[in-house]
């Protein structure tokens, strides 16, 4: 008679596959809900770097025109402004808009909004109640996980 033997059986079972998928797909779970996060979060970074830069040309072009805002209020291709603000260094606030009166009800994205004798209101507004002539102010949006924050900077 002969004797029987086992052969050594190596694999995984059913079983420790399944846990291992499961443990992979939280993995992935987590990974595609934390990406946009950080990606938004990286955009609204460099729209805040994009804006301080643009606050800091609006400074360098005041102090070169011994604070003299008609020099620096408005920002075209031959304007004094133009010489302080490369455009080409804007990564996400592509678009500079001069405000007379207000930020617009709908504010485009990706556009730095300016104004001279203006102050940020408590929603991120401009605001010209109480603001000096000199004193100006930068508003811009963010985004959130509920939509766009209007976001603003004042001198």
């Amino acid at each position: 008679m002969k004797l029987l033997t086992r052969r050594n059986q190596s694999g995984f079972t059913i079983i420790e596959v399944m846990i291992v998928l499961a443990i992979a797909g939280v993995i992935m779970l987590a990974l595609f809900l934390a990406v946009p996060a950080l990606q938004r979060n990286s955009r609204n970074n460099q729209r805040d770097s994009d804006a301080a830069l643009f606050t800091a040309g609006i400074n360098e072009c005041l102090n070169a025109r011994n604070g003299a805002t008609a020099s620096c209020d408005s920002y075209a291709a031959n304007t004094e402004l133009a010489n302080f603000v490369d455009p080409t260094k804007l990564r996400q606030l592509s678009t500079i808009a001069a405000t007379s009166s207000a930020v617009p009800a709908t504010p485009a994205n990706g556009t730095v909004y300016y104004q001279f004798g203006a102050k940020c209101a408590v929603d991120g507004s401009l605001t010209t109640t109480g603001a000096s002539p000199r004193q100006y102010s930068v508003a811009y949006l963010i985004e959130s996980t509920s939509g766009n924050i209007l976001k603003c900077l004042e001198s």
